[in-house]
């Protein structure tokens, strides 16, 4: 399962057409895939406690933006067995 759910992944980044990308999409995307087990770990939505873990995560990029995607084969197993309990 945890294959799959990879997989998908790698096919969904492979869907973007990435130079339709501004840097703000790069960086979220990036933020995203590169602190899921945090951001799922802060917590649901009472007290909007992920979203306040993200805000943190974009306010700590310091303005700053990616020009490049995080490579998502670069993912641990366990943030992708995160993702296959969220399904």
């Amino acid at each position: 399962m945890v294959s799959i759910v990879g997989e998908e992944l790698k096919n969904w980044k492979k869907s973007l057409i990435i130079s339709d990308l501004n840097p703000y999409d790069i960086t979220v995307i990036n933020i995203i895939l590169e602190n899921f087990e945090a951001l799922i770990k802060a917590g649901g939505t009472a007290g909007a406690k992920r979203i306040k873990a993200f805000a943190e995560l974009v306010l700590a990029k310091q303005g700053k933006c990616d020009s490049v995607l995080s490579d998502i084969s670069a993912l641990h197993k366990n943030k992708l067995e995160i993702i296959i309990n969220l399904i």
